[in-house]
């Protein structure tokens, strides 16, 4: 098997399909990857609320990324829901040693209902063991503010390029009837591409777009096109979603 053709994620389980590891399956077949996966948690939810999150064990974790590592070439890696610090350390473990790994981090903070995972303490760990091994973490507006302590998204840019963050894609910035995402790169904004902004809620496209990038990646673009590519595509899903009462889902038939 080509090695280029393999990617792993290390996400959650969301028992509706609409996002975690089922998308990143889709969105990996897509472009006619083979997924490899470790699932950190399993939740509780539904596309519109949020009830209960059951992490994995860390040594299911480590035995399965080590399983893994022994049969396949591991050279593109997604981190999706991390759920608590625990799994963090036990992640950490795991890919600071491995030089060779391209990894996109899905940087999630909060549940639907908004209770967030981690407090400040937590996030300083999970900046300093985590995801400072990524080739590129993918959060929105609201999680970049949050990472970086700062009221906006170029201070708190700021910030994480201090820590060793050294690419980072902003994503979901609403202006004027348009979505905007941002790439930055050592503090410089590289590219910014925009799309329609569509007022239904579309589950799960932080997973969608982390893992897109990371298959374009794998397909040998650059960091910014595969970034102006994954927006383009994202664009298309989304306005082909389909609605589940109040909250829409992707559509990837």
């Amino acid at each position: 098997m080509n090695k280029d053709n393999l990617i792993l994620s290390i996400a959650g389980h969301d028992p509706s399909g609409g996002a975690g590891l089922q998308v990143d399956a889709m969105v990996a077949r897509l472009f006619n990857k083979h997924l490899l996966s470790i699932v950190t948690c399993k939740t509780i939810q539904s596309p519109r609320s949020f009830k209960k999150i059951l992490p994995s064990n860390n040594q299911y974790i480590r035995d399965s990324f080590n399983i893994l590592k022994s049969e396949f070439p591991l050279n593109f890696l997604k981190i999706g829901l991390i759920p608590n610090i625990e799994v963090a350390k036990a992640i950490s473990k795991l890919i600071s040693n491995e030089k060779k790994l391209v990894l996109v981090i899905d940087p999630i903070q909060k549940a639907g209902t908004g209770k967030r995972f981690f407090t400040k303490k937590d996030y300083q760990f999970l900046l300093e063991n985590v995801y400072l091994y990524s080739e590129l973490i993918t959060p929105n507006i609201e999680e970049v503010k949050a990472l970086g302590g700062k009221k906006n998204i170029y201070d708190s840019i700021s910030y994480l390029n201090d820590k060793g963050i050294k690419n980072i894609y902003v994503t979901g910035d609403v202006v004027k009837g348009k979505i905007i995402n941002r790439l930055f790169s050592k503090n410089e904004l590289i590219e910014e591409s925009e799309s329609d902004f569509y007022e239904n809620k579309v589950h799960g496209t932080g997973c969608a777009i982390s893992m897109a990038i990371l298959c374009y990646l794998s397909s040998g673009d650059s960091l910014e096109v595969a970034c102006k590519k994954s927006h383009s595509l994202m664009n298309n899903l989304v306005k082909n979603s389909y609605t589940n009462k109040s909250q829409n889902i992707l559509n990837f038939s």
